[in-house]
């Protein structure tokens, strides 16, 4: 760590002399990417660490160095771009978070003061006099006629003035009143109508969303203003778009020859932005009146009945707004029960965005629609519901109301279980799970094997999101639905119990605690015994859970157990618990109380900028000694001796699985080979379980010439787990001079009679079933020899002696017998 950060600050130094190249473009990528450090520092360094790095002393100087007047411009135009760089940042995050939900007391104070200024906006619109609004609405009407005229120049017209007219003077009702009298506004409106085909025929790009932005404050200016809405219902632009979505109707709808909802012109043109518009028109009481009137949301109820239109669905369910009771949540509730899977599915998340993104914490409905999910048939649904009951849960309200409609959860087995975790961080429901028995009984579950199991899923979710040991581009189901890691650690029994009153008594009363810190103490530096390593690990995630409370902290104080695991990260040899270590140290780092009592161990913690509080980001003040490892003694490699000895099969069945994957080797012969080994799987399945035949057949992958294809099926065919029970009997054939069944040394060939070079075979008696003995002058056949090649020499009828087959080996390097770490 401290080699790094001195290599991170150091490269930072060079970034900022790079910007005094006079190349333009390489200045502009060295800022750019100081900019991401400083970003990257403030986020994950702690306070110290990051003032040193944010400062840029030398970038202030190279700004202030008058004699230069280059490289002071370069530098201040560096520091300049930062800026915008950051403010960019803090509003797209600001955009996020409002996406997201995932608002703060910061974020909020900025929105107000956003609207704040969008008012005073607003409000001088309203106010300009009459010769300035007839010179806007001149200018807009000039430009927008040549948009009639010339189609392909839509981005010629000034959609600038016209939002501007839209979201300020035409707010006033004596302006809207003058602008329809004018017939502006009929002649703006009349560009979005269906039958215009101006708007539903633009193509969908980046460039021209901005015509459906239009469409939307258009409307809404009219809603906000009665005669706006009078407007609105006179005109055909409503009846148009409901006589379009009827063309769909399976009840009564019309052949049309292309329709205007087609799947085509939703997907390829901005006719999917009339659904928006009545996303706008469904925020509105007036909206709701005329969405009634012309029958729309008829047609919708009847839309959701198309299987053959899983597009259109998925834009009305996106598009409509649910925060008024009535017909779009019904909708909703249709689609996420009377749908086929996959939109039942959709549907159920897009109501956990919905429920992200809405501005009221509490929201009834939604709970009570995803209660009904819990039992749906499809188990993908109920685990959808169950993820987005456990992040709306957050809100204590949500989770109050979910307890209070008491929810049954026992036919969902493990998918409910993270929920039953999210009602004991309440007391209301502790209370709910301790009237049948589940807290107790879970506990014991916990202590007994499911700490075990929390640490085998995290570390799994940690390597598939750092996309260690394995290939990321696999095809597998366990992949396929395996949940996206975000980094942050899933609910864990003992931390969620921490976190009330009850729960704390009662964990006290059990005393699991105490045992944990005792496990600690007596086994932390612990290096060989895997069980108890792996134990462990799970004891320190449950004490790293506890702490990460404000009442749970007190239980490792009493214990005095932190300075323990602190002493473990730092001075223990295997890595993995090192990792462990660093992980509930982050966890304890997020109350203040732990932060402090870290600080005093020689830990520092990162801190949220806007809330002051801690991430979860603790590091070493002295990184030498977390980051020190002892030397390791390696054996190397061991080879095998050198004396020949043939692969000898023990039994006919074992002679013809060999005899199959000698042919293997040979392209002619592959065909029989493979069916061979099949009619042995089938009639002889015990022979793939034996470890003696598993590690002769290793051998004879290891001595011949196989496309990977092969070695896959082999490898496949066999059913041998390597337990350490297994591996502890791979050493005693391997090591045992005394094993006639498996060969452990490298033979040379055997040569067929047309490649026979002076060489003699004897037959010696070697056992009453077997009497072959091979020797072999040692000499290289002139190219790489098969398993096919020795078919004939050794296996054919004219060597058969009524006893069993020898394979010979290939002549090739010694065989290497990897024998590990010994620390």
């Amino acid at each position: 760590m401290c080699r790094y950060n001195i290599h991170f600050v150091i490269d930072h130094q060079a970034l900022i002399e790079i910007i005094e190249d006079k190349n333009q473009e390489i200045a502009r990528k060295a800022t750019l990417f100081i900019g991401e450090i400083l970003q990257l520092s403030n986020r994950l360094l702690s306070l110290s660490r990051s003032i040193r790095i944010q400062s840029l002393p030398k970038l202030f100087k190279l700004a202030t160095k008058f004699e230069d007047e280059i490289v002071r411009h370069n530098a201040t135009a560096a520091l300049a771009h930062i800026d915008n760089l950051n403010r960019t940042r803090i509003r797209l995050q600001s955009n996020d978070l409002a996406e997201t939900g995932a608002t703060t007391a910061l974020e909020d104070r900025r929105r107000r003061s956003a609207r704040q200024v969008e008012n005073v906006k607003i409000t001088m619109g309203i106010q300009i006099d009459d010769v300035h609004f007839r010179n806007m609405l001149l200018d807009t009407q000039v430009s927008f006629d040549y948009f009639v005229l010339n189609t392909k120049e839509y981005a010629k017209w000034k959609l600038e003035t016209l939002m501007e007219l839209l979201q300020g003077p035409l707010l006033n009702p004596r302006r809207l009143e003058e602008a329809i009298k004018s017939k502006y506004l009929k002649r703006l409106i009349g560009f979005f109508r269906p039958s215009s085909r101006r708007f539903s025929d633009i193509v969908k790009k980046s460039e021209t969303q901005r015509f459906i932005s239009l469409g939307c404050t258009l409307i809404t200016t009219l809603l906000k203003n009665t005669d706006g809405i009078k407007f609105l219902e006179s005109n055909k632009f409503l009846r148009q778009i409901a006589e379009g979505l009827t063309q769909l109707d399976p009840i009564k709808g019309t052949v049309e020859s292309e329709p205007l909802f087609s799947q085509e012109r939703i997907g390829n043109t901005l006719t999917s932005g009339y659904f928006t518009m009545i996303g706008v028109l469904s925020k509105f009481k007036d909206g709701v009146r005329l969405l009634e009137k012309f029958k729309i949301f008829n047609t919708f109820y009847h839309l959701s009945e198309l299987r053959s239109r899983e597009d259109l669905i998925k834009v009305i369910i996106t598009s409509l707004d649910y925060s008024l009771d009535g017909h779009p949540r019904i909708i909703l509730s249709k689609v996420m029960t009377s749908g086929y899977k996959q939109m039942r599915l959709y549907a159920t998340k897009h109501l956990g965005t919905i429920l992200r993104t809405s501005t009221k914490k509490f929201n009834d409905w939604g709970i009570r629609l995803l209660i009904t999910q819990l039992y749906d048939p499809a188990m993908e649904v109920c685990e959808m519901a169950v993820r987005v009951l456990e992040e709306t849960c957050k809100h204590k309200e949500n989770l109050e109301l979910l307890v209070k409609l008491r929810p049954s959860l026992d036919h969902l087995g493990e998918v409910g279980n993270p929920l039953l975790l999210r009602f004991l961080s309440t007391s209301i429901g502790f209370r709910y799970l301790s009237e049948f028995d589940y807290v107790e009984r879970e506990m014991d579950d916990w202590f007994q094997s499911r700490n075990q199991y929390y640490v085998t899923q995290l570390e799994v979710l940690l390597a598939t999101a750092l996309k260690l040991g394995g290939d990321s581009g696999r095809d597998d189901e366990d992949d396929i639905k395996m949940q996206t890691f975000d980094g942050t650690t899933p609910p864990h029994f003992y931390g969620e119990l921490a976190k009330t009153e009850e729960g704390c008594q009662l964990l006290r009363e059990r005393g699991h605690f105490r045992e944990f810190a005792r496990f600690v103490r007596e086994h932390g530096m612990e290096r060989r015994d895997s069980s108890i390593v792996s134990k462990l690990k799970s004891v320190l995630w449950a004490l790293g859970n506890i702490g990460a409370s404000k009442s749970g902290l007190p239980f490792l104080e009493e214990e005095n157990i932190i300075k323990d695991i602190v002493h473990i990260a730092e001075n223990s040899e295997i890595l993995s618990l090192k990792g462990t270590c660093f992980f509930v140290i982050g966890l304890i780092g997020k109350t203040a109380q732990g932060v402090e009592t870290l600080e005093e161990l020689g830990w520092e913690c990162v801190y949220d900028p806007d809330t002051g509080v801690g991430t979860g980001l603790c590091v070493p003040m002295k990184p030498q000694q977390f980051l020190s490892f002892p030397k390791w003694s390696y054996n190397g490699f061991v080879t095998a001796p050198s004396t020949n000895r043939p692969v000898m099969p023990s039994s006919p069945v074992e002679r013809d699985l060999l005899r199959a994957l000698t042919n293997l080797t040979n392209r002619i012969l592959s065909s029989t080979g493979s069916k061979s080994l099949q009619k042995i799987r089938v009639q002889h399945p015990e022979i793939f379980t034996k470890l003696d035949t598993f590690l002769k057949v290793y051998y004879m992958l290891a001595s011949y010439q196989y496309r990977l294809p092969t070695r896959r099926l082999i490898t496949e065919l066999f059913d041998v787990k390597f337990t350490t029970q297994t591996l502890d009997q791979l050493d005693k054939l391997l090591g045992d001079p005394q094993q006639d069944n498996v060969n452990r040394e490298v033979i040379p060939p055997m040569i067929n009679s047309d490649e026979t070079r002076s060489t003699t075979v004897a037959r010696t008696s070697v056992n009453k079933d077997l009497e072959v003995d091979i020797r072999t002058e040692n000499m290289l056949p002139d190219r790489p020899h098969r398993g096919s090649d020795v078919l004939g020499a050794v296996m054919s009828e004219q060597h058969d002696t009524g006893g069993d087959d020898v394979v010979p080996k290939q002549s090739l390097a010694p065989i290497l017998i990897i024998k590990g770490f010994n620390v």
